[in-house]
């Protein structure tokens, strides 16, 4: 069954509503609702017996209380530096735990995480003022901690107990410099990729490429690598950076671009949580958004059929690698009965193809695309193509963990995706024909912040995978796969080819550039004890069984606390020259945090 829909009219979205009574799901506004074929299967009731391998961390308030002498005397000394240097009172926000403003600025959506109370937090509005929270620090020996988005994997810019959270939320700034093909996007660290998509497009019709998730801050992402539909195309978001402007361990601007300070601008391309300073401002490529045209293609399965899809999704990357490697492939998996709305996904898996033509830089049509789709992959329950321009496809598929406060009723509106929604319990795939109209969406875009983000459990590992398998290999990790609880736990996997593959390994710190697909798995959603346990224990049962898979190294913008080796696996033969300009740009060691590099090599 294939449904094509090109048809440019919109429709009315469909808002969620959970009120504080229920978590049930609620139609506010509704819409047009397409059936798709039932892809339900009976649960898999196979249960292994393994030993529980992680620990729940309790999110209770740690015993902190107010603070002890020393740490008074370091506030007092440290606001005293702030004010002699012109920093106005209000900047500085010290832990107090009936202070409702420190509480709304210590929201840590991570349930999993035991919650933190840093000192203080310091809201800069100006890389002048980045500098005195540094230099005050360094005076005073209170270390502090970036926090753009707040959206790390485990909780990193939350800092810790001991510790000053410079929280970006007040430098969000975003400007366009030159036009057309020489248009260059200039952003401070608190803009977040929701409504730094909004601005773009309103602003000419441009773009650049960034991951999928509307909440992530641009101050870690623009270090870490940014992965997304695009980069096949265009590269990571780090491939695109012209310039960054940071705050190094001594309090000083610098900037870091190909010419001026060229070995720190390597190093930034790629460094993520090693932290060698603080990013104040990016400078970057952007493309025409505008005058390209998209095809997306969506092919949907029961889980059952994983292994047979896997080798679909080998064949078909090889075919592409040869003949057009700016083409994204990627798999969505979750249960066949999946029916939780965050985050909301279509049931089963859905082999997901983009092709884009770009008449600057790929104007290939769109024809060897979709006969590769039907050729490499097998035959699915349903297709869905779709046309969607560039705004509404970042909506599509843009994944927008938040809870947004109702104009009415007091009640609560939640955004999963806009790629599905819960309507009286039937499944609907959105299209751009069910999207609202233009300023709708820019409107949406631009209501993304930290401050809404839905607190939930949430756990990530994740690996990249240089090798193909044999179909015998996979159908060992299918049986496993068959046993996906019915919600909580979701898979992404995602080909890295074309752009990304076309730089050499030590040209940036980014050294990913040999891989094929990135394997990630999650488990996110209530925090439930049952559920979790549940949900953990399946979770690693499933690691145990794709070990075989992992390719050797991790992406640093998902950091897992669970793996020993993460330099070696985020850095792998660029760890010596990051070590060394983290030696050059941090001698003292002044910028700590988790995953931080060292300042020496131990043994």
């Amino acid at each position: 069954m294939v449904k094509e829909l090109s048809d440019a009219s919109v429709q009315k979205l469909v808002l969620l509503s959970i009120t504080p009574a229920s978590s049930n799901l609620v139609p506010i506004l509704s819409g047009p609702v397409r059936e798709i074929q039932d892809v339900s299967v009976a649960p898999d009731s196979k249960q292994k017996n393994m030993k529980l391998k992680y620990c729940l961390e309790d999110d209770e308030k740690e015993s902190v209380g107010s603070q002890n002498v020393n740490e008074s005397q370091i506030l007092i000394a440290y606001r005293q530096c702030i004010e002699r240097n012109g920093v106005p009172e209000h900047i500085l926000v010290e832990r107090d735990l009936n202070s409702d403003r420190y509480t709304h600025l210590n929201l840590q959506w991570n349930l999993r995480r035991k919650k933190v109370f840093p000192l203080a937090y310091y809201l800069p509005r100006s890389a002048e003022q980045v500098v005195h929270a540094v230099k005050c620090g360094i005076e005073t020996k209170l270390h502090v901690v970036p926090n753009s988005g707040g959206s790390s994997y485990e909780a990193i810019g939350w800092g810790t107990n001991d510790t000053l959270v410079v929280d970006f939320r007040d430098m969000k700034k975003i400007q366009i410099e030159g036009s057309g093909q020489n248009a260059m996007g200039i952003m401070q660290p608190g803009a977040l990729v929701g409504p730094t998509n909004a601005y773009f497009w309103e602003n000419g019709g441009y773009a650049m490429p960034m991951g999928n998730c509307l909440t992530v801050g641009l101050g870690g992402h623009v270090v870490g690598g940014g992965v997304g539909y695009f980069s096949p195309l265009y590269g990571l978001t780090l491939d695109n950076i012209l310039e960054y402007q940071i705050v190094d361990s001594y309090g000083k601007i610098l900037v870091a671009n190909a010419v001026e300070n060229s070995d720190l601008f390597w190093a930034l391309r790629g460094v993520g949580p090693g932290y060698i300073g603080i990013v104040t401002r990016v400078k970057v490529k952007l493309f025409e958004a505008s005058k390209i045209k998209m095809t997306l293609m969506r092919f949907r399965y029961q889980v059952k059929h994983f292994a047979e899809v896997w080798v679909g999704l080998q064949n078909i990357q090889e075919w592409f690698n040869k003949n057009d490697p700016t083409v994204f492939i990627g798999i969505t998996l979750v249960s066949d009965t999946y029916n939780a709305s965050l985050p909301s996904l279509e049931p089963g898996m859905t082999v997901i193809g983009l092709h884009i033509q770009d008449p600057d830089r790929q104007p290939q049509g769109n024809e060897a695309f979709t006969q590769a789709m039907y050729q490499f992959l097998p035959q699915p329950a349903e297709i869905i193509i779709d046309y969607p321009n560039y705004i509404q496809f970042i909506v599509m598929t843009g994944y927008a963990p938040v809870i947004l406060p109702s104009v009415s009723n007091g009640e609560l509106l939640r955004f999963g995706r806009f790629d599905h929604y819960t309507l009286q319990h039937n499944r609907h795939v959105a299209t751009a024909m069910d999207l609202p109209s233009e300023p709708e969406i820019l409107a949406y875009l631009k209501l993304m912040s930290k401050d809404i983000t839905a607190p939930r459990y949430f756990k990530a590992k994740s690996f990249f995978i240089k090798e193909h398998f044999t179909l015998e290999q996979v159908q060992v990790v299918g049986a496993k796969v068959a046993e996906i609880p019915q919600n909580n736990i979701w898979f992404l996997i995602n080909t890295e080819q074309g752009k990304i593959q076309e730089v050499v390994k030590n040209a940036t710190a980014y050294v990913h550039r040999d891989v094929l697909l990135d394997f990630s798995i999650h488990y996110e959603g209530s925090p439930d004890q049952s559920e979790v346990d549940t949900g953990m224990k399946y979770l690693y049962e499933l690691w145990d069984t794709i070990e075989f898979m992992d390719g050797g190294q991790s992406y640093q913008n998902y950091p897992d606390l669970d793996v020993q080796d993460h330099l070696e696996r985020f850095y792998k033969s660029n760890l010596p020259r990051l070590i060394q300009s983290k030696i050059k740009w941090d001698p003292t060691n002044y910028f700590q945090a988790k995953l931080s590099l060292p300042v020496n090599i131990k043994g």
